[in-house]
């Protein structure tokens, strides 16, 4: 496969672990000619052993309920947009809210006032 003496030649330093050399006398479903990009296409993986048992898991488990939490941190930007939505919404709903007053509240107090000058002369109510 490779040269067994160019590790001991190469200028590694001594923090790089021992890596032991390939042996060529075990099982493999790669060939010694097969170039990185076969071993990569392939997730350099030998075999997939999959035994997993989620129904065996929870069996035996029994939980009463399955829940996760998610921790996430502050996103500014989300805050900001929030802010800026709050501030806006207040803005439409008050401006609505004001031309509704200045219309409702003079014809209010004009009643108001037509009833209390019809209480103190109700010789001016004509009746037809």
């Amino acid at each position: 496969m490779y040269n067994v003496d160019m590790p001991d030649r190469l200028p590694l330093p001594s923090l790089v672990p021992y890596l032991p050399i390939l042996n060529k006398l075990a099982p493999s479903r790669f060939s010694p000619t097969d170039n990185l990009r076969t071993l990569f296409d392939n997730l350099m993986v030998e075999e997939w052993n999959i035994t997993g048992d989620f129904n065996g898991y929870y069996k035996a488990c029994a939980p009463v309920s399955c829940t996760y939490t998610s921790v996430q941190r502050l996103n500014i930007i989300a805050l900001v947009t929030t802010i800026v939505g709050l501030i806006g919404g207040l803005t439409v709903s008050l401006r609505l809210l004001i031309r509704l007053a200045i219309r409702v509240i003079p014809m209010i107090i004009a009643q108001w006032q037509n009833q209390h000058v019809v209480a103190d002369h109700p010789e001016i109510i004509r009746r037809t």
